[in-house]
């Protein structure tokens, strides 16, 4: 029945059109439209969710909010374009830039999927639950990441298609520093909250996966790295040749480095295959752009947001073994006291490289 159920979230994409409006850079209805579909999903799964035997009403309304979700967006797509019959010869050209691009999905997609195929064959069932739980806390920081990059994404484009690459290279610099900024600290609050983390929420049993989350944690720095040389750069400028050959690149990495590690060092390996793989695309988009962009300039100044990291993992860890507390007391202590840690140290920092940036706004 589930299943059956599951079938309006997969026709859902049909009348997904927030890439429009993600292009006009009308950000804030799509963000609306969000808050109020789940806020109605939470009031509807408090009302008619009432134990585990009610799990095809709670899928009904997760993919009827889904639904919902694409369908309030077209009134006002009606206030922005006007309706015209399609002709073959005007949609044609569109179609080899979307199939391009649509074969590093297949690429992530693969090494993704890859990761657990390879541990349950080449390892346990168990590995792989201890991955599975680890990679979904890893992945949150990629709702950041993403979203930094879609809203960066019609600016960019629009830029580089005007010529105007001084502004671009402007605002490449300036969302590359938040990013490193923002991943830092998420991948350095991840690596030392690991363990308290995984033994409190997945319990006892699942501890293992802290030191999983340990291992994928500098992949969210590879990503959010390369998140904006794609969406910044590459694809704004058109050059999907160089994304393409990326994520197939780190497909290829994480298929060797899986078979090699995972028999030897089970989910830890398909860990480390994970953050080689994200490190080789990072690696190769950087290495092909390395003429156009000042690759140097922001390595120089994301070094700059290692040194808070480093004291916020010491203190997490300085908290982990003084501290007998509950354990939720505890994870919460290192979460707030990492935090204020990691923007203490790297508030002089960025409150100068603010007003350095404010100066060269162009």
């Amino acid at each position: 029945m589930i299943a059956y159920i599951q079938v309006i979230t997969v026709l859902c994409s049909v009348f997904d059109i927030s890439w429009f409006f993600y292009g006009i850079e009308k950000f804030q209805i799509t963000v609306f439209r969000n808050l109020v579909v789940k806020l109605l999903n939470l009031i509807l799964i408090f009302l008619f969710v009432k134990s585990r035997n009610d799990l095809n009403i709670y899928t009904l309304i997760m993919a009827c909010g889904t639904l919902l979700n694409g369908l309030l967006l077209f009134p006002f797509l009606k206030k922005e374009i006007t309706f015209v019959k399609p002709r073959w010869n005007s949609a044609k050209e569109h179609i080899k830039p979307i199939v391009i691009l649509f074969f590093p999905v297949i690429a992530i997609s693969i090494y993704k999927i890859m990761d657990k195929v390879m541990i349950g064959t080449l390892s346990t069932t168990i590995q792989t639950g201890y991955y599975e739980y680890a990679e979904k806390i890893i992945g949150l920081p990629g709702t950041v990441i993403t979203a930094v990059g879609a809203v960066m994404l019609p600016r960019l484009a629009a830029l580089i298609g005007q010529n105007d690459d001084r502004k671009a290279k402007y605002l490449i610099q300036v969302t590359m520093e938040i990013m490193m900024c923002l991943t830092c600290a998420m991948a350095c609050g991840i690596f030392g909250i690991a363990n308290d983390f995984a033994s409190i929420f997945f319990g006892k049993e699942f501890a293992a996966s802290g030191l999983i989350m340990m291992g994928l944690a500098p992949a969210v720095l590879f990503q959010g790295w390369a998140n904006v040389i794609r969406t910044q750069y590459l694809i704004p400028a058109e050059k999907d040749a160089i994304y393409v050959q990326s994520a197939w690149l780190g497909a290829i990495v994480n298929l060797i480095i899986n078979a090699l590690l995972i028999p030897h060092f089970k989910a830890l390996g398909a860990a480390i295959g994970t953050v080689c793989a994200e490190c080789a695309v990072a690696s190769y988009q950087t290495y092909r752009i390395r003429r156009e962009l000042p690759i140097l300039n922001y390595l120089k100044q994301c070094i700059y947001y290692v040194v808070p990291s480093i004291f916020m993992i010491i203190a997490i860890k300085m908290i982990s073994n003084c501290l007998k507390v509950n354990s939720v007391i505890l994870l919460i202590a290192e979460i707030v006291i990492g935090g204020i840690i990691y923007v203490a140290v790297a508030a002089p920092f960025v409150l100068r490289r603010y007003r350095t940036l404010k100066g060269e706004k162009i």
